[in-house]
């Protein structure tokens, strides 16, 4: 289930919905219809670290404790560019045998990186590659700290505004958003209802292992149009180096 859209230059080609958003009403998708992210989620939380250097606020190369300075021992050496490759070292709270049990609790930033700040690192930063959803907590919280504002409104005002990414948004469990198919989960004798996980935990990383849709069909052709006419959110030409060092899920050490 879910929604294709196909565009050459600036012309889309395909644009079509499969399956349904909502199977108890029997919704069909559409090329409108919105679905959560997961952890494509992460992208836009990378985007704006960079959109941050570039304005001169940070350096991916940092250290996590120049900007927090009360984090712990083990963090000394963890940079900013260890938690956007996933070589932090730092565990990811979405596998601690506890974490089930906290997915409905609403939290703030603090009390989430606190869930994870005094647990021992898996391996020394940037010797090995684990995905860790922690380390894009943490990147959302120096966002939060660095730009004096919330993650949701800085993405809203630097990314999707500029951009022209009005079907875009930060997903809530209270508003109500037209056009948001229903999550389901595969169950023993098929699809069931997705559990329900409070919007405060996913925040900048999302929650991979839940509802998984595609959710930037009008997102993908306005970015690849602003693209084709030089305009863009931030620049990439300082990206584009930094990306290279990890390439399919292995990290090359400068």
């Amino acid at each position: 289930m879910g929604s294709v859209l196909v565009a050459r230059d600036k012309t889309i080609v395909f644009d079509k919905g499969y399956g349904f958003a909502n199977l108890e009403w029997n919704v069909p998708n559409s090329p409108t219809t919105k679905f959560r992210l997961g952890s494509i989620t992460k992208q836009f939380t990378s985007a704006s670290i960079f959109l941050l250097e570039e304005r001169g606020k940070l350096k991916v190369d940092d250290t996590v404790k120049k900007y927090m300075p009360d984090a712990p021992a083990a963090w000394d050496k963890v940079t900013i560019f260890n938690l956007l490759t996933h070589t932090s070292g730092i565990p990811s709270f979405t596998g601690f045998p506890d974490y089930a049990s906290t997915e409905a609790i609403p939290t703030t930033p603090e009390k989430l990186v606190a869930r994870f700040r005094d647990k021992p690192l898996e391996f020394q930063p940037g010797e090995k590659w684990n995905y860790s959803n922690s380390g894009y907590v943490l990147l959302g919280y120096l966002i939060e700290k660095i730009s004096g504002q919330t993650y949701a409104n800085f993405v809203q005002e630097n990314i999707f505004v500029p951009l022209g990414m009005k079907d875009s948004g930060y997903d809530s469990n209270s508003a109500l958003i037209l056009r948001r198919a229903s999550g389901y989960s595969p169950g023993a004798t098929g699809q069931v209802n997705a559990g329900y996980i409070d919007m405060s935990i996913p925040r900048t990383q999302a929650d991979r292992t839940r509802r998984r849709n595609r959710g930037l069909q009008y997102s993908v052709v306005v970015l690849s149009r602003r693209e084709a006419n030089g305009r863009r959110a931030g620049q990439s030409e300082r990206i584009e180096p930094r990306r290279n060092r990890v390439e399919n899920g292995s990290f090359s050490p400068r």
